[in-house]
């Protein structure tokens, strides 16, 4: 079932309060999306242009990944009664459930109660849900004094706490009208909104419009306009002229109106609006009428509009090539947020990042099922190295290798040369080293595995990305001796666009992909030769086979002390896990620094519950009273804390009784594990080394 929360409002402009409820919502109700609806009017300067743009600032400065769930929108009406009647009428996809977020004041608002009618033909299960005060501390109205007042300083201190200096300087230039170019205007006119003519003797009064909370205000306000001409019209406010006339009293009405040669001409998006309007109308008009005649004929009328609306949705849904609510696209947002988070083959997900991890409990059934598979299906070891990604390109009438590391630069999308390393990484970074020694050895060897990369379909195909580690001695953590280059199997890139607020999204997208496993030891060994020369040695995915069971018990049972200012709490790693209830992985805390040196110098510092700060801090004894002054803070680091501890310590487990050809898995990163049946995408487990990676200089 597709979740989808809702946050209709106002926010003129918005401030870290209402940014902060968004995520609120979105970790509340772990919804696959969360849609900001804002509102259209005007207040003291403030427009919904700029709300706009402030919006989508603070969702792409944000490094937590959540902030990919939320979709900003343009509310096409003044009411977020109407915006939520809308969505649950006409957008939200059938069978769905859709949470609306809503604080202590609207709580009871009654205008809400009657929307589980509107959507319960639909099947969507709807439910409001309370989402207490957040941080901000200011209401819409102190954020407008200080743009008037010119408070830059307080403005900046209403904003989320994750932003820069110049991303607020961005945001104060915006209200005040100092335009940055890297955010252009949002164009409200890129959602057309569909209004009622006041006149329209089947459409409920302005004034119990507003009450019903399903329709709008008189449209002239949009336009200042009415157009010319008697009968009941459907029009926009972008392009008063392009009017429909249509009579609702029967079926052949409608008929009629859908068959005449002006309105098969027309856009199929203008087609959409006139239909999805007079479902809305002659449904309007069956919950008037009081004659049975009367309602049976508008029922006819109804039943075949509402076939046309499915019909001309579903030719929406084909016309876009990613919808913003189907599966493939969920997919990919998924896969992205817990694979893809640097460079272009991307970090790991560790156990505890999994969609079905959620609590102390099932991160210890995944360890359990992961021994399991391990036993009869081989890992792979995980290396410590630095991702050397690449791809083969034609560039300047050759082909020739290229590295990747999967932004949306344009020297990645391009592919990276051997003279585009200094331009793209700076004087002095090592992977200006590391591309070198690639690259040079791929072009080298280049016509001696033309044949392989045919059969592996990366020839031809520039999209094909070798995911590869890079080893020299110490490349990155783990000091291995020796220089090689491990290739563990071929992705796919690809820019996949996903719908946002100012129109389509671009996303770099990798995914593994199937491959002739012959065809690429071939390639492995035919470029041998030429990385020897070079010092090098070449490996694929190095296998890993399980001696013996891990012992669990042997960790679970050890004990491990909390500490607090009245009394320490001490409890095995077993019933620390048995405690967890709600792993906090994406949630953000704030924590006290330096307070046992000098309560002069706290500062306050926010991070991730689920964080290596947090896990050093808590094992290495500090006071988790004096970490943290908010209680529900202290619980969620606690949580952290035992999350972390449990991913070493049961790690350790893991890694302790796995063999390779490159020796004990101990000695290395982890183990990569790829299992459907334990989780849709590949996973690793690290032990000890879930702290080692700090000292990476990578």
């Amino acid at each position: 079932m597709r979740k989808i929360a809702l946050l209709p409002g106002g926010f003129k402009p918005p401030h870290a309060g209402h940014y902060n409820m968004a995520k609120y919502l979105a970790k509340e109700t772990n919804a696959d999306v969360i849609v900001v609806k804002v509102g259209a009017k005007e207040r003291e300067g403030v427009t919904r242009e700029m709300s706009m743009q402030l919006w989508n600032i603070y969702k792409d400065s944000d490094p937590d990944p959540i902030s990919d769930k939320l979709l900003i929108q343009s509310s096409t009406s003044n009411s977020p009664v109407r915006d939520v009647y809308d969505f649950v009428e006409d957008t939200a996809p059938e069978g769905s459930m859709v949470f609306l977020g809503m604080g202590e004041k609207d709580i009871n608002d009654s205008r809400f109660k009657n929307i589980s009618k509107f959507a319960k033909p639909r099947n969507i299960e709807f439910k409001t849900v309370l989402v207490p005060p957040q941080a901000g501390g200011v209401s819409g109205t102190e954020m407008r004094g200080y743009i008037k007042n010119n408070q830059e300083t307080f403005f900046f201190n209403a904003l989320p706490d994750h932003m820069s200096e110049k991303d607020k300087q961005d945001a104060w230039n915006i209200v005040t009208k100092n335009i940055n170019e890297n955010y252009p205007p949002y164009k409200a006119d890129q959602v057309q909104k569909v209004r009622y003519q006041s006149s329209d003797t089947f459409t409920n009064s302005p004034k119990d419009a507003k009450k019903k909370g399903y329709l709008e205000n008189d449209p002239k306000k949009g336009t200042g306009k009415k157009p010319k001409g008697s009968g009941r019209r459907l029009y926009t406010d972008e392009n008063p002229k392009d009017t429909v006339k249509v009579k609702f009293s029967t079926r052949q009405d409608i008929v009629d109106t859908l068959s005449k040669a002006s309105f098969k001409n027309k856009s199929h998006a203008r087609k959409s609006q006139i239909i999805n309007l007079i479902h809305q109308r002659v449904r309007a008009a069956i919950g008037r009428a009081k004659d049975p005649s009367v309602k049976k004929r508008l029922r006819s009328a109804f039943e075949y509009i509402k076939k046309r609306k499915e019909a001309s949705k579903r030719k929406t849904q084909n016309m876009k090539k990613e919808s913003t609510f189907s599966k493939n696209w969920w997919k990919d947002i998924i896969n992205e947020v817990l694979l893809f988070e640097g460079g272009a083959a991307g970090h790991m997900a560790h156990p505890f990042d999994l969609p079905n991890v959620t609590s102390g409990r099932s991160l210890l059934n995944v360890f359990n099922q992961a021994a399991n598979s391990l036993q009869n299906n081989p890992g792979a070891v995980k290396i410590d190295g630095v991702n050397s990604s690449i791809r083969l390109v034609d560039l300047d009438g050759k082909k020739q290798f290229v590295m990747d590391r999967g932004s949306k630069k344009p020297l990645d999308i391009k592919g990276i040369t051997k003279d585009d390393l200094l331009a793209r990484f700076g004087d002095g970074h090592g992977m200006i080293k590391v591309g070198g020694n690639v690259l040079d050895m791929f072009n080298e060897a280049l016509p001696a595995i033309q044949g392989d990369l045919e059969k592996l379909g990366a020839l031809n195909d520039p999209n094909i990305l070798f995911n590869m580690e890079y080893v020299s001695g110490k490349t990155n953590v783990q000091d291995y001796g020796s220089n090689f280059i491990a290739i563990h199997g071929l992705n796919r890139i690809e820019i996949k666009d996903v719908q946002g607020a100012r129109g389509p999204l671009q996303k770099r997208i990798s995914s593994e992909v199937n491959y002739d496993k012959g065809a690429l030891q071939s390639l492995l060994d035919n470029l041998a030769p030429i990385a020897k020369k070079r010092g090098f040695e070449v490996y694929g995915s190095v296998p890993t086979t399980m001696s013996k069971k891990p012992n669990f018990n042997s960790a679970l049972s050890k004990r491990y002390t909390v500490e607090f200012s009245e009394q320490p709490e001490t409890k095995t790693l077993g019933q620390w896990l048995n405690s967890v209830d709600n792993i906090p992985v994406g949630d953000f805390i704030f924590m006290n620094i330096g307070y046992q040196k000098d309560s002069s110098t706290i500062n306050r510092k926010k991070v991730g519950a689920v964080s290596k700060q947090v896990y050093l801090a808590i094992l290495n004894g500090e006071n988790v009273d004096g970490l943290f002054e908010n209680k529900e803070d202290r619980k969620k680091a606690i949580d952290g804390f035992v999350t972390y501890l449990a991913t070493e310590k049961l790690g350790d487990e893991v890694l302790k009784v796995l063999d390779s050809p490159m020796g004990s898995v101990e000695n290395h990163e982890g183990v990569v594990i790829r299992d459907e049946k334990i989780a849709s995408v590949p996973f690793k487990i690290t032990g000890k080394f879930i702290l080692g990676g700090m000292a990476s200089d990578f």
